[in-house]
């Protein structure tokens, strides 16, 4: 996987622990499902406003549905998309967790959003 995804990762839980990444030998698949995770956190994440439009709120629930639905298609297409990433799915549902807990969150989402900024970065170049 990625350096910079274990630090993402890393820097989510406040810890550095490899017991979330999984051996799955890298491929080019990380990035994208790398990138599918966080954009989840970032929709789970987005805090609530009096006029919202109503595709945020879907968009937010759907993204706490797939974090957090035991069973069913949602919890297939959650643990694959972990596995193709190299992502423990049981250790990403707790890190979803603690940070919905997080009283930081919009230092979480800026920390998100600016991975996504480097990375596009290095990618158009």
């Amino acid at each position: 996987m990625n350096q910079n995804y274990r630090n993402i990762i890393n820097n989510l839980t406040s810890i550095t622990n490899e017991s979330i990444f999984t051996d799955t030998h890298n491929n080019e698949y990380h990035s994208l499902f790398m990138g599918v995770i966080l954009r989840a956190l970032l929709d789970v994440t987005k805090p609530v406003t009096l006029h919202e439009h109503t595709h945020i709120k879907v968009d937010r629930n759907a993204a706490r549905s797939w974090f957090f639905t035991c069973s069913g298609v949602t919890c297939e297409n959650f643990e694959y998309i972990c596995d193709i990433a190299g992502i423990n799915p049981i250790a990403m549902r707790a890190i979803a967790y603690k940070t919905l807990q997080r009283e930081d969150i919009d230092d979480v989402r800026k920390q998100i959003n600016s991975f996504f900024n480097q990375s596009s970065i290095y990618y158009e170049g």
